[in-house]
């Protein structure tokens, strides 16, 4: 039996949570499940992700094979640097040295991408108020009567025929 580490949904329509599951690779996408290793919630800012790593690590030494998916999601949490690092034989304090590391310099990239978005939102509400006073002042502005800016009653325009 061969064994995939890969993501299962769970979550109503639209609202999409997976669950990290270990499966056999043969069984459907939400089929039933060996063991669950955590959860992600992509729609969450910053999304959300929970791995029980020491069951993951247990899982991977077995033979479970991740999906692309699953191992970049195992990469952000730490635990697929951590498997690769044990595979190597390294000591268990360099191990933990060199994932805490990684983990520190992947929080720092995705907290400044998430103060990039943050600014982009920010400035493009604020574009999207000026616009909708610009377009108020406007209706305003053709909806008052032009006779009171002249002070008095303007006289037609001469109308002028086409030559022929």
């Amino acid at each position: 039996m061969a064994l995939r580490i890969r993501l299962t949904r769970v979550g109503s329509r639209h609202r999409p949570c997976f669950r990290l599951a270990v499966v056999d690779s043969r069984s459907r996408r939400d089929g039933r499940s060996t063991a669950v290793l955590g959860y992600y919630h992509p729609l969450d800012e910053p999304h959300t992700l929970k791995i029980q790593s020491e069951t993951a690590l247990e899982w991977l030494k077995k033979g479970a094979q991740p999906t692309d998916t699953a191992r970049s999601l195992l990469k952000q949490a730490g635990v697929w640097q951590r498997f690769q690092l044990q595979k190597q034989g390294k000591g268990e304090e360099e191990v933990e040295a060199e994932v805490a590391k990684s983990l520190d310099r992947i929080k720092s990239k995705t907290s400044a991408e998430l103060s990039k978005l943050n600014e982009r939102r920010e400035a493009a509400r604020t574009a999207a108020a000026e616009a909708r006073m610009a377009a108020r002042a406007k209706r305003r502005a053709s909806a008052a009567p032009e006779s009171s800016e002249s002070g008095g009653a303007e006289e037609p325009a001469a109308e002028t025929a086409p030559a022929e």
